[in-house]
């Protein structure tokens, strides 16, 4: 399991309190889908113009989408495990899901960026779990 913190302009500039550290359990084995297109030649000079950009999925929406749909968590259990609120979860969500359908019909490539990822949990989930032990 991964703690993952995604870097980068906030919701309104490089202002305000900075991102949540976010638990990814599952890095993906695969990391791009390319679109395959029907039987149909085309010369090689319209595929190079014709070429959309890819569709790059962070890796917190991907855990969001594994732990929603594929797990069939509630939005507010997958917000617990992944350390984020409800509301979070469910815009993840539907950012992923509009990636994933946008792909898929207008034949993009899907790239899953890699986490960035630090070696263990933060140091203030340590502490807690001193006093946890401690207690019992």
């Amino acid at each position: 399991m991964w703690w993952v913190k995604l870097w980068g302009p906030r919701r309104r500039g490089w202002r305000g309190r900075p991102p949540k550290m976010r638990w990814i359990s599952v890095i993906p084995p695969v990391y791009r889908f390319i679109p395959v297109p029907l039987n149909v030649p085309t010369p090689p000079w319209l595929e190079q113009l014709a070429t959309p950009p890819p569709i790059i999925l962070q890796p917190d929406e991907l855990e969001a989408l594994r732990l929603v749909d594929f797990e069939d968590l509630t939005q507010e259990e997958a917000g617990k495990r992944m350390n984020i609120s409800r509301g979070t979860v469910w815009r993840l969500l539907q950012s992923a899901r509009k990636k994933i359908i946008r792909a898929i019909l207008e034949g993009h490539e899907l790239i899953i960026s890699p986490p960035f990822h630090s070696p263990g949990p933060p140091t203030g989930i340590d502490k807690i779990k001193e006093k946890t032990d401690e207690e019992k």
